[in-house]
Parts: structure tokens; sequence; C-alpha cells
């Protein structure tokens, strides 16, 4: 009633003394379609398997699902999976990788599970473009930085099998140095890292240490050699570097990168 005379959800949540998030969801629940409610009220659906049909708008759709699932036992989860079959999920690391502000701007349709606090994302076409797009442009960057090549993996892991498959030769970092002062310096820093007392400005110190131990290729290897970039299911992007490809392993044993 008090939203029908245009009381909008912070002040309904205010006069009950409850969660404008718990206004939401029953708003959202009143307005489900009437055989829906129907079924919720002759005991043929629960409570969850109501609030699962919030996650749609086409009632058309709810419609044919509740008659499959009418007196019946499908879980919330099953019920979701028939109403958002395709759409993605905010946890894929495709969404994670590319952002849900780069998809809202491209134009991409959202929903939400208000009760389970996930957002879907309806149009995946276009959260493949995206992705393919951010992920060519990593490849891009890195041979901006030097490298022969740089392939975007649609895979979220490369193996040693893959790259077996592929006859790629490898080549590795020509390890990092540090002075004797350095050194010194490293472990006492390491030694607060484990304590778990270190600042942000000596953390910062100990990974610019970290990088120098870790090396880095020579110009000479970059030239020759490149890498495949890809997202892993974390949405965190990843390299699998030093790859020579087998018409590269000629010219890479000729400048002495690569044993013979």
């Amino acid at each position: 009633q008090m939203q029908a005379e245009g009381v909008d959800p912070a002040n309904i949540a205010m006069a009950f003394g409850v969660t404008e998030a718990h206004v939401t969801r029953r708003l959202k629940l009143a307005h489900l379609p009437a055989d829906v409610l129907a079924a919720l009220r002759g005991n043929e659906i629960t409570l969850g398997n109501a609030a699962a049909f919030t996650i749609t708008d086409d009632s058309k759709l709810a419609l044919e699902v509740l008659a499959r699932v009418r007196g019946q036992s499908y879980s919330d989860r099953q019920i979701k999976q028939m109403l958002k079959p395709d759409a993605i999920q905010s946890s894929d690391r495709r969404i994670i990788f590319i952002g849900h502000d780069a998809y809202v701007a491209a134009g991409g349709k959202i929903s939400a599970d208000l009760f389970a606090d996930v957002v879907y994302y309806e149009d995946v076409d276009l959260v493949d473009r995206l992705f393919g797009e951010a992920l060519q442009d990593a490849a891009d960057k890195c041979i901006a930085k030097g490298w022969k090549w740089a392939e975007a993996a649609t895979d979220s892991y490369i193996g040693y099998w893959e790259l077996d498959q592929k006859n790629y030769a490898r080549v590795y970092r020509d390890e990092g140095e540090m002075t004797e002062e350095q050194s010194e310096r490293y472990d006492e820093l390491a030694e607060l890292a484990e304590a778990e007392v270190i600042d942000e400005a000596g953390q910062a110190e100990l990974d610019a240490f970290d990088t120098i131990l870790k090396g880095d290729f020579s110009e000479t290897a970059r030239s020759v050699a490149g890498m495949l970039v890809y997202v892993n299911n974390t949405g965190e992007l990843q390299v699998c570097d030093g790859l020579i490809r087998p018409e590269d392993k000629a010219i890479a044993v000729g400048g002495g990168v690569l044993a013979n």
C-alpha cells in the first residue's frame, strides 16, 4: 500500500524498522505472476522456489517453468538454471577480467538475484567479444615490450601437454643478482614479512628485490620467442612466456638463445 502511494523502499524500511534490502526483496516477491503466488499459497512450491522466480521479468517464461516444477521437488538452483540457462554470473572469470563497468558501458543487459546477491549478465555474445578484445589487447602490449609474438588463448590453464602438442621449445630468464648489501636487506625484510610486521614501504622494497631475483629475458631471447596470454579461473591475467615456435628454432639456435 505504501509503495502504491509512492513511498520509496528506503522510507518503507524506515517505517517498519527493517533494512531496505528486506523491503526490496519482499516487493519483488509481491510482484511475481499471480500463478506463481498461487502455487506458493497452495504449498506447491517453497518460498525459496518462489524467490528464484524473481530473477526474471519474462512472465511467459516464468509460467512455463512453473508448469514444470509445480508440485515437484526442484531445488532453487535448478529453477534459476531454467530461468537463466545462458546467463553468466558475476563470478565468471570473463566478467572479473573485463569488469562490470565495461560490460554495462557497452550496452550489456544485467539482472540481479536479490536473494543471493548474484548479478546475471544476459548478453553472452557481448561478454565473449569484450573478453576476446581485452585479451588481445593484453597480448598486443606484450609484443610492444619486445617479444616476437604473443597469442591470446581462451583457455583458463596452459599446461605442459598443450605446449608439447604445439612442439614449442622454451627459454628461461637470466638469473638476477643482488649485491651483498642488497642480500642482507632482503633477508631482513623477508623476516619481517614472515612475522607479518612489515609495513607498506618495506613490502614494496621486498617486491622490488623479488623482481631482481626473478631475473628477466634478454633482448635477444625476446626477439625470437613469444608467449601465450590467458586468464585463469579467478579472472587474473597469466602468461606462459619464453616459447619458441618450431619455425623459429633454427634462428634461436643461430643466435645462441637455444641449444642445438
